[in-house]
C-alpha cells in the first residue's frame, strides 16, 4: 500500500493548528481534525491526543485506499464528487 495518503493542512505557516485530509488525485478530501500541536512537541506520536487523531486518520486512509482499489469508491467525472461506500468509523457496518 503506497503511503498512508494522510496530509496535514495548516492555516498559517507558524500555526500549531492542523486539519488532516486524505488526497484523492487533485482533490483534497478533508475528513478529520489534527488538533493543536503544543510548542515543544516535535511529532504527533509524542502526544496521546494527537496520536489518537493521526492513527484514526491513517486507519480511515487505509480503508479508503482499499475501497478505491476495489472499486467501492469512485470519482464521478460528471459531478467531480466521490461516490460509493463512503461510511467510515465504528458503525460503518450498520
Amino acid at each position: 500500500m503506497p503511503g498512508d495518503l494522510v496530509c496535514a493542512l495548516h492555516d498559517l505557516d507558524e500555526s500549531k493548528l492542523r486539519l488532516y485530509c486524505i488526497r484523492f488525485g487533485s482533490i483534497a478530501v478533508i475528513i478529520g481534525g489534527g488538533g493543536t500541536k503544543p510548542e515543544g512537541t516535535k511529532a504527533w506520536q509524542d502526544k496521546d491526543d494527537l496520536k489518537g487523531a493521526a492513527e484514526l486518520m491513517i486507519k480511515v486512509s487505509q480503508d479508503y485506499y482499499l475501497r478505491t482499489r476495489e472499486g467501492e469508491i469512485k470519482l464521478d467525472p460528471f459531478t467531480n464528487k466521490l461516490v460509493g461506500n463512503l461510511k467510515f468509523g465504528e458503525d460503518e457496518e450498520e
